[in-house]
């Protein structure tokens, strides 16, 4: 009723002529004006009112995401933070906390969990009967190979072997007890189908990231070549020998070569006897890596292709030193050969020769370098910045949710 008064009184102010509508407003009392004005009054008063009152029904319509993580390694910062801003560019509301501070507040007030790295006991066991209960959807965000008993045994770790099997039944716990799982790349994905229906949101950068870019370029001595290696954990050793004689071959070839050690690793005793070119950069916080990253001229990436754990693996050193326009060689792997395209954004090396000669190519030519660094970092920053990658979580969610719908 209220919506036809206010169209009847526009359509018969849209019929006058300014000269009728003069007449017409002659040939009424003081009264009658005042009551049309109190009428137009009204209804503007009551027509916003409804508006807003729809537009509050949309707010309430609005999808809220929850992030939990298990972990405080720094996994979480690409899986949550960083999808978390995802989520925030497509108006999603999305929250992140540990998975011990939730709630049952919290279940009622958000409609899809995504359970990052974490391990089931039975405070995670109530809260997921609670979160099905109340007909919601949990999504099992995974970035490592951790959640199959029957690989973890191999990977060198400072905990023990039984401690190892029982957090990966753990996780694996998880992945059965989840709807839906989320991960890194096509290789986890296969394995992860095998449980449960899977996404793929491969790692991707910030805008905080992308915007440091600046602070982050520094001067460098350019009669010196610094190739860099970065060891997130201590289980990498066995990767780093597959670099190791092309490494050793190009310091005694080249004394202007440096070699830029970040985080864990043990070197072998080859080379002892080039000390004066090896710089050890210990473990830094998260927020500090790129400073060390941006001193690299030559990024390293090796990585046993027929090993289970490392085919795993992302391809965030190609992202971070791509993102400082620095090239990367790297070994063929799935991730890594999605990222790369041989010989344009960086280097696959298959073997020693191959690792010897890209190595070679970019110790040699400064030009080369420039180039592949610029490619890699016009690669990352149209495949891995937060607003590509976006649309492609954005899709994930929704989907999930129309799954929901359905069931």
């Amino acid at each position: 009723m209220l919506i036809s008064n206010i169209k009847v009184l526009t359509r018969s102010f849209r019929q006058m002529t300014l000269s009728s509508f003069a007449d017409k407003i002659k040939s009424y009392s003081k009264q009658q004006i005042f009551g049309y004005l109190e009428n137009i009054k009204y209804y503007y008063y009551y027509f916003n009112k409804i508006k807003n009152i729809e537009k509050n029904k949309k707010l309430n319509q609005e999808k809220k995401v929850l992030m939990l993580t298990g972990t405080f390694y720094s996994t979480q910062i690409y899986r949550c933070l960083h999808q978390r801003e995802q989520l925030e560019i497509k108006n999603i509301v999305c929250d992140y906390k540990y998975i011990s501070l939730i709630t049952l507040k919290d279940i009622l007030s958000y409609d899809v969990f995504i359970f990052h790295r974490v391990r089931c006991n039975k405070f995670v066991n109530f809260m997921i009967d609670r979160i099905h209960s109340c007909n919601k959807k949990i999504i099992f965000d995974i970035d490592d190979l951790i959640f199959d008993p029957s690989s973890i045994s191999n990977i060198p770790t400072v905990i023990t072997k039984k401690d190892k099997l029982k957090r990966s039944q753990q996780y694996l716990d998880t992945l059965k007890k989840s709807d839906f799982a989320l991960t890194t790349t096509n290789y986890l994905a296969d394995i992860l189908r095998k449980y449960k229906p899977s996404f793929i949101n491969r790692n991707a950068l910030s805008n905080q990231q992308i915007s440091s870019i600046i602070s982050k370029k520094v001067l460098k001595n350019s009669a010196k070549i610094n190739i860099g290696y970065i060891s997130g954990s201590n289980s990498h050793d066995q990767d780093f020998k597959i670099i190791e004689k092309p490494l050793i071959s190009m310091l005694k070839k080249y004394p202007n070569v440096n070699l830029y050690i970040f985080g864990f690793l043990r070197l072998g005793k080859a080379f002892d006897i080039f000390k004066s070119q090896i710089i050890r950069i210990p473990f830094v916080p998260w927020e500090k890596m790129l400073d060390e990253v941006a001193k690299f001229d030559i990024n390293v990436a090796p990585l046993r292709v027929s090993d289970c754990f490392c085919e795993s693996k992302s391809e965030i050193k190609f992202i971070e030193a791509g993102l400082l326009s620095i090239p990367t060689i790297a070994s063929p792997t799935e991730a890594f050969k999605y990222a790369i395209l041989n010989n344009v954004n960086g280097y696959l090396a298959e073997d020693e020769k191959q690792w010897t000669d890209c190595m070679e190519m970019l110790i040699t030519d400064r030009v080369l370098r420039k180039k592949i660094g610029k490619n890699a970092n016009k690669a990352v920053m149209k495949n891995y910045c937060p607003q590509y990658r976006s649309e492609n979580l954005f899709n994930i969610i929704n989907e999930v949710l129309e799954k929901n719908q359905k069931a």
